[in-house]
Formats: C-alpha cells, structure tokens, sequence
C-alpha cells in the first residue's frame, strides 16, 4: 500500500470513528485530496444508513462485485421498493463497510439466498 493510499485510508477510518469533522476544520476539507476523502466518506456512510433503513424490507440484499477496471462496486438493492443504489468503492471503504451491522446481515441474507 502506497504511503498515499495509507493517508487516505486513515482520513476516512477517523472520519468513520468522529476523530475529526468538516465542521471543526473546514479549511483542512475544503479541498484537495482531504475533499474527496470526506465525499467519498459521506457517501459510504449514506449506503450504511440506507441499509439501516431497508433492513426490514423483505427482499432486500447487498453485495460487491468487481467494477471492471480493478476496483469494486459496492450493490444494495430493495427490489420490493424497487430501490436499487450502486457505488464505486475502495478496498479500506469496503472494509468498513462490512464491519458495520445493518450491512453484514443484508451480505448474509444475498449470501443464503444466492
């Protein structure tokens, strides 16, 4: 892992953990790199809040397949709603990801299912 790749993935691990916040240190996110983290992080924790919401909706799954282009692409889908939601996602995001509740119960649900 590349010393670039490491920064980012402890930015976004602190940002997951409230070690730091856009609102005490705006100048430091509005931009560059520290820009996209924080986009990237707030669209990784809307997909765990959406999965949260979702949970109790028969049918609905999530799962990660490869993007194509060596990355992966993270999937919940809510047939019933007919909600589906598709994001590119990196590996440390994944893992984050997966190590949230409301996410691992829908991978386990897609996982006996498929």
């Amino acid at each position: 892992m590349s010393d670039h790749e490491q920064w980012r993935r402890e930015l976004f691990l602190a940002l997951s953990q409230a070690q730091v916040s856009r609102n005490k240190f705006p100048e430091t996110f509005a931009q560059g790199w520290s820009r996209e983290v924080h986009r990237r992080f707030k669209r990784v924790s809307s997909i765990k809040r959406e999965a949260e919401r979702l949970a109790d909706v028969p049918g609905t799954a999530c799962w990660v397949a490869p993007d194509g282009e060596d990355g992966l692409e993270f999937h919940l889908e809510c047939p019933p709603l007919q909600y589906r939601r598709v994001i590119a996602v990196e590996r440390h995001e994944l893992e984050w990801l997966v190590a949230q509740s409301q996410i691992r119960t829908l991978l386990d649900i897609r996982s006996l299912e498929g």
